[in-house]
């Protein structure tokens, strides 16, 4: 696997963070935010949680505004589909691999982020990519705009 460089993207999250020790779900709690972001930070990324690396995260962090994850993604030669995907508008958002022990649903102990995956069909509706590069070509994508 090639780790050369075929473009970069840039994308948002907005986190459900819940205050509750207890009612947790898949989410994570405010006071573990900045744990679980550096966690990320030059993770693998991949396309629908599976497969082989296609780039890794060069950098992630909180904005002051609405608790944002910023993340910025290196994307491989091999990663170069999901470089076109975006340009004909199938690529919606990130979703974010983690493991955890679980109660059914609920999501108990310490959240263990794993991967950042680039996805057609994101489970939470509040993640875009909002720009991505390739070449000389910047791009600033249509849910982008709506989030800029």
């Amino acid at each position: 696997m090639s780790t050369n460089s075929a473009g970069f993207i840039c994308g948002i999250f907005h986190p459900k963070l819940v205050e509750s020790k207890t009612d947790l779900g898949w989410q994570f709690r405010k006071d573990e935010q900045a744990r679980v972001i550096s966690q990320f930070l030059y993770r693998p990324v991949l396309w629908e949680h599976e497969g082989e690396r296609i780039g890794r995260i060069e950098n992630i962090k909180t904005s002051n505004k609405n608790d944002e994850m910023l993340c910025y993604i290196n994307v491989y030669e091999n990663g170069k589909f999901v470089l076109d995907k975006l340009k004909k508008n199938e690529v919606l958002g990130l979703s974010v691999g983690y493991e955890s022990d679980k109660l059914g649903p609920y999501r108990i102990g310490k959240f263990d982020g794993k991967e950042i995956s680039l996805t057609s069909k994101p489970a939470m509706k509040t993640t875009w990519v909002v720009a991505h590069s390739s070449g000389d070509d910047f791009y600033i994508s249509k849910t982008g705009v709506k989030t800029i």
